[in-house]
């Protein structure tokens, strides 16, 4: 079931990458806007992400620092919560699941780096939605 308004749909890749899934995340209404929450450290792909969503009718925008954020998902209620650090592995598995069960409207996004093999395979057993390759952040930007 998708968050109200919010469609992910997958993207066309280019045949040189059609193994690759990719998606896409669009608001139905164009005329609102959606709230988003990035958590992780604040750097070059965070920095880029926002700047990306920005220009995309995304609102309040807020930056955690770190993985802790239950008092700012009461408060805020973001539509989209993007995760910019896959480092933790199996402690990020879980706060995503605790996340997902306290914000069941919100869409899930996890960036992961694919050149690193070890953390690209920890990462595709945390829950989200989806997941955002860093290299694709790169790309887009």
């Amino acid at each position: 079931m998708m968050s109200e308004g919010l469609r992910l749909s997958r993207i066309r890749a280019p045949a040189a990458a059609s193994a690759q899934r990719r998606l896409k995340i669009t608001d139905q209404h164009p005329s609102r806007s959606i709230a988003t929450l990035i958590i992780g450290p604040s750097g070059f792909y965070s920095e880029g992400l926002r700047s990306i969503l920005e220009d995309h009718q995304y609102r309040n925008i807020i930056q955690l620092p770190h993985l802790d954020c239950s008092n700012h998902l009461q408060d805020t209620s973001p539509k989209l919560i993007i995760f910019t650090d896959a480092a933790h592995g199996t402690e990020l598995a879980e706060i995503v699941s605790a996340v997902r069960s306290r914000n069941s409207a919100a869409r899930i996004v996890v960036l992961v780096d694919e050149n690193d093999p070890d953390r690209y395979a920890d990462a595709m057993s945390i829950p989200a939605h989806a997941f955002l390759s860093a290299g694709m952040l790169i790309a887009s930007a």
